[in-house]
């Protein structure tokens, strides 16, 4: 359609407005969470230290994980089985953590994802990486090897 066509349709069609716009509930969290974050400027550089601790710890571990200076940390472990063992494992302890697979990544990158919280206390942490401590064989580190070990 011409110019005028499609500007009216995107603003007037009443079905295209009420599909693609945001609850007023999302938006109205979305205000305060900033709100909050300009009112407690210690939130975010203590979440960025959170983040880097339990990268290092995983790191230090042997796990692979993908890190990018945000909360969101991809434990790579590239073989769906055992994501899914794995997050099975953690789970019937205590501890959820997503096992993601394909078709949500491409085949071959399962991984668990992990995100950092200011929630989590120190002893939470601590629990979960002795539950990684404890799997019998050493977690998978070699990005190029298709079979992870633990």
């Amino acid at each position: 359609g011409s110019q005028r066509l499609v500007d009216y349709l995107i603003n007037r069609a009443r079905s295209l407005i009420f599909s693609t716009s945001l609850p007023p509930s999302l938006c109205a969290s979305a205000k305060k969470a900033l709100e909050i974050l300009e009112r407690e400027e210690w939130m975010v550089p203590t979440l960025k230290s959170v983040a880097e601790e339990i990268y290092r710890r995983l790191s230090e571990m042997g796990f692979f994980v993908k890190f990018y200076g945000t909360p969101i940390l991809p434990i790579m472990l590239y073989s769906e089985e055992k994501a899914l063992e794995l997050s099975k494992y953690l789970l019937e302890r205590g501890v959820f953590l997503q096992a993601i697979r394909y078709p949500t990544v491409p085949m071959g990158e399962a991984r668990l994802r992990l995100t950092a919280s200011l929630k989590y206390k120190k002893e939470d942490l601590e629990y979960f990486y002795t539950l990684l401590k404890s799997l019998s064989h050493p977690p998978f580190t070699d990005p190029l090897s298709p079979k992870p070990n633990f």
